[in-house]
């Protein structure tokens, strides 16, 4: 009876277990995906105007940053170093090439827009923004990130990017 008792009390913590690590771990999976997209981005838009780096600036300190500083280390595109910053202001934008605003800071789109409007900055945001100003929206559709490229607006801060990642996701 006592060796029942404990059986279902370690089922029903190991099962509660994964009830709370399944949702952690897809989204450090989906984070995962979002750095890699940031960073395979940089490969398909001309960076000849920008110095000897490009910064890839993350609005507030979140676990997309993280991946990148950590998993970008060394890494080139176009000869140049990338790099991975947090970035917590509108005005910290100019010093970016790629800016990618979660969802948590979807708030400050219309400032990041008009801060990166014709300097050659790539904004990258969640769901549903590209329509609203951003470069680049990821998407999801049953459980697959993607993502929507504005072409207007890519074009108006003169980013001249490539036909491939055109190709690649969906056009506005």
């Amino acid at each position: 009876m006592i060796q029942r008792r404990i059986l279902v009390l370690l089922f029903v913590l190991l099962w509660g277990w994964l009830e709370v690590t399944q949702p952690l771990y897809a989204q450090t999976t989906e984070d995962k995906m979002k750095a890699v997209f940031l960073y395979s981005f940089t490969k398909y838009v001309d960076w000849s105007h920008s110095d000897d780096q490009i910064v890839i600036g993350v609005y507030g300190n979140n676990t997309v940053l993280n991946i990148l500083q950590k998993d970008m280390k060394g890494k080139k595109v176009q000869g140049k170093d990338v790099v991975a910053k947090s970035i917590t202001t509108p005005s910290e934008v100019q010093s970016c090439q790629v800016v990618y605003l979660p969802k948590s800071n979807s708030s400050q789109l219309s400032e990041v827009v008009s801060t990166s409007a014709k300097q050659g900055i790539l904004v990258v945001t969640e769901e549903n923004l590209a329509a609203q100003g951003a470069g680049i929206s990821f998407t999801k559709q049953s459980s697959k990130l993607g993502f929507v490229l504005n072409k207007k607006v890519l074009e108006a801060n003169q980013l001249k990017v490539m036909t491939a990642l055109y190709n690649m996701g969906k056009v506005l």
